[in-house]
């Protein structure tokens, strides 16, 4: 085991194909802040035999893990958590091999679930099952845009199960859906002997055959390029047990783009079909709040949730300005309804001739919770104004939110 920083700790995540199924990652995240946590949900024993003492035994009943992600705004990756928070995309071809991404709500309970890799010099754990309850996007002048969510899974593990060795030149490596790709690091173990070239204990790397096989390798660099497989021969006995040591992060270093604080404006007007001829008001700093309500759904024989659901759906925006005239105080007493635009537009970057990296959300329907004003000697007057989305029904809306993501992938994965 190793003492480490907090500066060597990977994290990727991926889109998973079947519902709380761990699956290699698409994309590795740079993180600024990070929460990973096992948790447990306990039963005492509380029985009484004559002693005061609280209880005479706890017992483990139930696990899940938890945490929360901090990172730049990046064009690509975002879309996971976004699909995973709203539930549903489509996605259409725009120009130069870009590709506009809508995002919506989906009215049910079994939105899009995540898989989440955490990688540090102990080991790598992965998280199934993850379910985005919370996603705050947030710009200020003098930082990059930023994002933190917060999710829910089943507890990180690191077993992938046990496994057949073909004795071959090189060694076949059977394990139903081992979900493992070229590149990852696994150790073995076995209740009996391993074939000759195998030793347990030893970190090899994965050289991905199809779903249900694998080879080895000595090192990482010859699992990549496929070569230098290792031969297995001699005999064999006993069952023996693959347990992950980590995912290959570096393999899926995607290019993305980030967002900077000029790249954002922000929009008001009377519907969410005017917003695009509307004008930008300066803003200091802005920050939008999405929320899912999640909730565990456990059955009995199992310490692992069956599935993680989510109910609940609202959205909150908070702008600071400077103020400069009573219009928001007049609206916040007048419940005026407002439709709202938050746009991140990296003009910086161009993806083929015109198409740039973007995303907006458009607020369909938002009433003012409080348009409170910071006065004090010497600085300008600023006004906080809260915003809380509302459903808005009709012929051009049905939504209390959409966002909407231009990049180069041709879905959110």
């Amino acid at each position: 085991m190793s003492k480490m920083t907090g500066d060597l700790v990977q994290v990727g995540v991926v889109k998973e194909a079947t519902r709380g199924t761990k699956k290699a990652p698409a994309y590795e995240l740079r993180w600024g802040e990070l929460e990973f946590n096992q948790k447990v949900m306990t039963a005492l024993d509380e029985s009484r035999t004559g002693i005061l003492e609280d209880n005479r035994d706890v017992k483990v009943v139930g696990k899940f893990g938890e945490g929360s992600i901090t990172a730049p705004l990046r064009d690509k990756s975002i879309g996971l958590f976004l699909l995973s928070l709203f539930g549903t995309s489509s996605s259409s071809s725009v120009s130069d091999s870009a590709y506009t991404h809508t995002i919506t709500v989906q009215e049910a309970v079994q939105h899009q679930s995540l898989c989440f890799h955490k990688k540090d010099l102990n080991g790598g754990y992965d998280y199934a099952l993850a379910m985005i309850s919370s996603l705050e996007l947030s710009v200020e002048p003098d930082k990059l845009a930023m994002f933190t969510a917060n999710f829910r899974s089943k507890a990180g593990t690191n077993t992938l199960g046990t496994f057949t060795v073909t004795l071959a030149t090189p060694g076949v490596f059977t394990l139903t859906a081992h979900t493992l790709a070229s590149g990852d690091a696994v150790v073995l173990s076995t209740t009996g002997a391993l074939p000759t070239g195998l030793v347990a204990g030893t970190t090899y790397y994965v050289y991905y055959v199809d779903v249900n096989t694998f080879n080895l390798c000595p090192t990482q660099a010859d699992a990549i390029a496929g070569t230098n497989k290792i031969v297995t021969s001699g005999s064999q006995s006993g069952v023996h047990t693959a347990t992950l040591v980590g995912r290959y992060l570096a393999a899926t270093p995607t290019t993305e783009y980030v967002f900077l604080p000029q790249h954002c404006t922000f929009k008001t007007a009377a519907t969410q079909a005017t917003l695009t001829a509307a004008n930008a008001i300066n803003v200091r700093s802005l920050k939008l709040t999405t929320e899912s309500e999640v909730e565990e759904d456990r059955s009995l024989g199992s310490t692992d949730p069956s599935d993680i659901n989510n109910k609940g759906f609202s959205v909150k925006a908070e702008i600071s300005y400077v103020r400069a005239a009573d219009t928001y105080d007049t609206a916040l007493l007048a419940g005026t309804a407002y439709a709202l635009r938050i746009d991140l537009n990296n003009a910086d970057q161009l993806l083929g001739t015109t198409s740039t990296p973007r995303l907006y959300f458009d607020i369909h329907k938002a009433i003012l919770e409080s348009a409170d004003t910071d006065i004090s000697k010497g600085d300008l007057a600023v006004q906080n104004l809260v915003f809380r989305a509302s459903y808005k029904e009709g012929a051009d809306d049905n939504a209390m939110v959409k966002a909407f993501l231009i990049n180069t992938v041709a879905t959110v994965t």
